[in-house]
């Protein structure tokens, strides 16, 4: 008695791939591209956020810096106005002295 053998028949073998690497290539090839352009273009915006948030940061300190040098500046036009007025009243003063030790010199025997 013999035991009848299966009959093996291929299911929808019109869409059935050829070899194993014909599985993964067409479908890695049609969302491994999309992905890795949607993280690049990610990563690129990260990147433009920082960076605009540095460059804002980076502008106020240098207002900040600016207001601060004004400031300095108009000191020291107040201190070099006011050391010409010292300098003036220390030559006035030593005028004086000079007049006063002359007429010392003369009235002294």
């Amino acid at each position: 008695m013999s035991v009848p053998q299966p009959r093996l028949a291929v299911v929808g073998s019109e869409t059935a791939p050829e070899r194993a690497s014909d599985l993964a290539s067409p479908r890695r090839g049609r969302l491994g591209l999309p992905l890795l352009l949607g993280l690049l273009l990610t990563a690129a915006l990260l990147a433009l956020g920082l960076q605009t948030r540095r460059a804002g940061e980076l502008s106020e300190r240098a207002e900040v810096l600016s207001a601060q040098l004004s400031a300095s500046r108009a000191a020291l036009v107040t201190q070099r106005a006011h050391m010409g007025e010292v300098r003036a009243s220390v030559s006035e003063l030593r005028a004086r002295i000079g007049a006063l030790d002359a007429l010392v010199q003369r009235e002294e025997p």
